[in-house]
């Protein structure tokens, strides 16, 4: 399959950002947070989490989805590059003289090499999905054998247009905005916009693998052309609507404001609509969903943790940790439905029986993973309503209420069990043959391995 190299990539990038996420627990869970007593390591270790579990992975899973068009044509070269970015982020985070700076949506490390190996990963993907926009398509272009149908492809080309719009206003932002000595001033206003737009990309993009696993699981499509179009029209139309106040400037008060009620008002409707009209399906279908529990768990879990995001993101009125449990909801949904959605592919890429571990718990990894996030989401809201200040590690993080102690017990339970259930999808990826022998793995990723490139 023409997507299994995005994917690999994808994988790693998920892999090496959980590693990291280990830091960021130690330096947060109380008793044992003085053991990360540097914050600027812990920093650097969470913006390079944020930058390989959020938009390495959510990124590259939106090549590897986009390669599932039947006509679309894989570019090793744009590939090759994007891999490249990836390496060269992570060896540059760690340079000396570079300074991690926590700015929102797009945290960033201030070195050259970290913002070179960023901005190569991102132009590898825009290159290589760019044609994708000018696809034509139609109900007669997919087949109930492909996973994709015209409802998800539609949605599909909506996130890639935003993706490559959240790039285009990026570029007028730094062409724009004022150079500031106060680094997360600068980057504030260089990310503000194309970091809301990458939000309203991964909701297009979760609603186009939950329509995927609906269809998995019913063998039909949820919506059809007509109906696919308007739900997506509700995210990209006010998405350009508010990309063009950049006109003003990323300094006027309508930029800054224009997007944070973008955020408000457009994320939630169509995903909202998306489940109900699933729900609704499920609820009056006559056809027993038996061996489907993947995608049937995939979205429910997924769900429950995105309805989570939306409802602690109504609380937020302060700066506090109720802001990151809010994203880490968001996100959350949108990382567990990829998990679910690699499996797919990895079965029809490698189609084999299955063994009785993965069996067992193939279905049950998701639940595992999906707790977890949930807890440790409650855990930091609740530390947050109490006070608990954001982007405070090690020997920064002051507590000083018996409820921050709770939230933050809480949440380093819920870690911990997120933890396990990625390890276990790790575990299971294994188990079905796709990273073993390692070397086959290694082959996929690396960006000028002598295996070739599929």
């Amino acid at each position: 399959m023409k997507t299994m190299n995005w994917l690999s990539l994808s994988i790693v990038s998920l892999l090496l950002g959980g590693l990291f996420s280990i830091v960021l627990i130690l330096g947060r869970a109380p008793g044992i947070n003085a053991i990360i007593g540097n914050p600027v390591f812990a920093k650097k270790c969470l913006v390079v989490h944020v930058t390989l579990t959020l938009s390495c992975w959510f990124i590259g899973n939106l090549a590897a989805l986009c390669h599932l068009f039947p006509q679309k044509v894989f570019r090793p070269l744009f590939y090759r590059i994007s891999t490249l970015g990836i390496v060269f982020l992570i060896i540059g985070a760690f340079s000396s003289d570079t300074t991690p700076v926590l700015s929102n949506y797009i945290p960033v490390i201030h070195g050259n090499l970290f913002l070179f190996g960023l901005s190569t990963f991102m132009f590898g993907v825009a290159a290589s999905i760019v044609d994708v926009l000018f696809s034509k398509i139609s109900s007669q272009t997919f087949s109930d054998e492909q996973l994709l149908d015209i409802g998800s492809a539609i949605g599909l080309k909506a996130s890639a247009f935003l993706y490559i719009l959240s790039i285009l206003v990026f570029i007028g932002a730094f062409i724009t905005s004022p150079f500031h000595q106060e680094l997360k001033n600068y980057y504030e206003l260089l990310f503000w916009g194309p970091g809301h737009i990458l939000q309203m990309a991964n909701i297009a993009l979760l609603i186009v693998v939950w329509l995927i696993l609906y269809k998995q699981m019913t063998g039909s499509a949820l919506i059809e052309a007509r109906v696919a179009r308007t739900l997506f029209a509700l995210i990209v139309v006010p998405t350009i609507a508010t990309a063009a106040l950049l006109y003003e400037g990323t300094t006027s008060l309508n930029y800054q404001f224009g997007f944070s009620l973008l955020m408000k008002w457009a994320t939630w409707p169509s995903a909202t609509i998306v489940l109900i009209l699933m729900i609704h399906k499920v609820l009056n279908s006559e056809k027993p969903f038996e061996g489907k529990e993947l995608e049937f768990t995939g979205i429910m879990s997924s769900a429950l943790l995105l309805i989570l995001g939306f409802l602690l993101g109504s609380q937020i009125r302060e700066s506090n940790t109720l802001i990151p449990a809010h994203y880490h909801a968001t996100t959350g949904a949108v990382i567990l439905a990829f998990m679910c959605l690699s499996y797919i592919l990895i079965q029809k890429s490698m189609p084999q029986n299955q063994s009785s571990f993965v069996s067992q718990w193939i279905s049950k990894q998701p639940l595992i993973f999906g707790t977890g996030q949930f807890t440790f989401c409650i855990g930091f809201a609740y530390a947050g309503i109490h006070g608990l200040g954001r982007k405070t590690f090690g020997n920064e993080q002051l507590l000083h209420k018996t409820e921050q102690y709770i939230g933050l017990a809480v949440m380093g339970f819920g870690g911990l069990m997120a933890l396990f259930g990625g390890a276990l999808f790790f575990v299971l990826l294994s188990k079905m043959g796709y990273l073993k022998p390692p070397s086959k793995l290694i082959n996929r990723i690396l960006p000028f391995s002598n295996s070739k490139l599929r």
